[in-house]
């Protein structure tokens, strides 16, 4: 299970930093929570007093050695228990190059030195075709399984409507210049040459399984809408290679009863991704607005009367939904938000500020 969760970790999994960093903690009777916010990894170290800094040293070494895939920099909070936070750290993560582009750094230096910069700085940040590189490969490769992934992701409206459009038109294309190919002729020489490179060396029914694992793992632990989005990419990347298994293959008709239990498996990681809470407190530290620790931001009735656009932002927990902005209190559908709008610690009788709550709510609306 280590192996797993190591493997899920260099991943990116934020669940399986955190186990990991947990059982590394566990006799400092120290506890960490491990979050995402696009490219940022953060981290919440807690215990009965604050953690101590030197805490930090061991934890970006950790996740030097990790290196989780599609982060960028990171940052450590510690607090006490039910305390304001004590301190805060962040810093860039160093990416996993060659081994002969790597910089030498002095074994003597702590971790936290200007060295692990010097190492993250060699990178770019990766661009955003290279962040999405499977949905890309499958609109290209198989675009009835690219085009609905394409739609699960978190890209704009118009880039999927346009990457769906040319997907289809590039598959009907295809279909149509089948009878049209030609094959081209080739000299004697050529043909006794050995090819370097053959496409039946790739393991398709090997790598769906190990897709098809790395799935299963992470969801053993996923709560987040966006840990669920991973697996169903997981779980389609596995479909793709199954049925690009070839019918001379010894385990072709296993392979044929997986592509349907594949299936089954990116239906039910897309209903946990719509039902998976999405916000909670501990993302937001002293800016949390609620009285509760977690729910459910959502946009609901979007509509565009002329050149305006309108929703319906609500707050939903323990199976209330309230109301937070003007358009859904105006609606008389939800409750009043007033019950669960928490207190500002400094300024008595006001409210924390709501207001960049109901714009995270808004751009849902979009």
């Amino acid at each position: 299970m280590t192996d797993s969760l190591k493997a899920a970790a260099k991943a990116g999994n934020t669940k399986a930093l955190e186990a990991l960093m947990n059982k590394s903690f566990e006799s400092k009777g120290v506890t960490v929570r491990v979050t995402s916010s696009g490219a940022l990894l953060k981290i919440l170290v807690r215990g009965k007093e604050a953690p101590d800094k030197a805490l930090l040293p061991t934890i970006q070494k950790g996740l030097a050695s990790i290196a989780p895939r599609d982060f960028e920099q990171a940052i450590v909070t510690a607090r006490a228990i039910g305390k304001a936070n004590a301190w805060s750290q962040k810093w860039d993560l160093a990416r996993e190059t060659q081994a002969e582009s790597l910089s030498v750094v002095d074994s003597s230096l702590p971790v936290s030195q200007p060295a692990v910069k010097v190492l993250a700085s060699s990178e770019k940040s990766k661009s955003w075709y290279q962040k999405n590189w499977l949905v890309i490969s499958l609109l290209i490769l198989f675009p009835l399984a690219g085009i609905p992934l394409a739609w699960m992701s978190k890209w704009p409206k118009a880039n999927k409507i346009g990457a769906s459009t040319a997907s289809g038109v590039w598959l009907l294309l295809s279909f149509l210049s089948q009878p049209l190919t030609e094959v081209q002729s080739r000299t004697p020489q050529e043909d006794n040459q050995t090819p370097t490179i053959e496409l039946a060396e790739i393991d398709h029914f090997g790598d769906a399984v190990r897709s098809a694992e790395q799935a299963s793992d992470l969801s053993q632990t996923a709560k987040r809408e966006e840990e669920w989005t991973e697996i169903a990419k997981l779980w389609a990347k596995a479909t793709y290679h199954m049925k690009s298994v070839s019918q001379d293959h010894e385990r072709y008709s296993l392979a044929q009863q997986k592509i349907a239990d594949y299936q089954q498996n990116i239906t039910h990681a897309m209903n946990q991704e719509k039902s998976a809470p999405n916000i909670f407190a501990e993302d937001f530290g002293n800016e949390w607005p609620f009285t509760v620790n977690e729910g459910r931001l959502q946009c609901l009735n979007f509509r565009r009367v002329e050149n305006l656009e309108a929703g319906e932002v609500v707050f939903t927990t323990n199976g209330k939904t309230y109301a937070l902005n003007g358009v859904a209190g105006g609606s008389g559908k939800y409750l009043i938000v007033d019950s669960i709008w928490k207190e500002h610690p400094d300024f008595p009788g006001a409210k924390i500020n709501i207001g960049d709550m109901i714009s995270r709510g808004l751009e849902l609306c979009k």
